[in-house]
């Protein structure tokens, strides 16, 4: 008959334990010091069913750590994880989306992890410079669009130009000049032009010289 013993005090050792398996050579000798002594090994012995749940949830938490540790994109010692059966809950913080989503996957690979409660938050600080990227991202965009239309309206208006053959791209205020050209002092004067325009960074001239 399987001795039943529930108390937090032996479940936690259990824990330990299934935690320690997780951890290379470190976690070997500390396997060694918990399940060598013989209280314990009589323990392990008798394992009750809750036991060894117990056990395995432990297990699968500390692989689920040792993961996030060995992780460089990911600071592990911000984030809490538990496990019931099947079931992953991560709680701690992130500094942004896309470390959150790290974390859940990185769990999810673990073996007997089917589901995962992500309750990680993305701390206030990097989510303002998150914020504040996509505002500078937007803004950015909007300056890149405004050049390039303003330099396809200097182009056509040049009577030494043939604008209507020339692409317009800008990228981070460098303007990007694609197309066809009749000579090479057309191809000039157009990057000219661009060059002299304001919040134009830089020209890359791309024109070709028909024929």
């Amino acid at each position: 008959m399987h001795r039943q013993f529930g108390t937090d005090s032996h479940l936690h050792v259990i824990k330990r334990i299934a935690l320690a398996v997780c951890v290379g050579v470190a976690s070997t000798a500390a396997i060694h010091t918990y399940a060598e002594e013989p209280a314990i090994q009589q323990k392990i012995e008798a394992m009750s069913q809750d036991t060894k749940r117990y056990f395995n949830n432990g297990l699968r938490e500390g692989k689920i750590e040792t993961a996030l540790l060995f992780n460089e994109n990911l600071n592990s010692f911000t984030i809490d994880v538990e496990v019931t059966d099947s079931k992953a809950m991560l709680r701690g913080n992130v500094s942004n989306g896309v470390e959150k989503e790290l974390a859940e996957e990185i769990a999810l690979s673990v073996a007997g992890i089917e589901e995962v409660d992500n309750l990680l938050l993305i701390s206030e600080d990097a989510k303002a410079e998150e914020e504040k990227k996509e505002g500078d991202s937007f803004l950015a965009a909007v300056e890149d669009a405004t050049i390039t239309a303003k330099v396809k309206m200097k182009l056509l208006a040049n009577e030494f130009v043939d604008g209507v053959d020339i692409n317009v791209d800008t990228n981070e205020n460098v303007v990007t000049l694609d197309g066809e050209v009749k000579t090479e002092a057309e191809k000039d004067l157009a990057e000219q032009l661009v060059k002299n325009m304001d919040s134009v960074r830089s020209v890359e001239n791309l024109l070709k010289v028909a024929g």
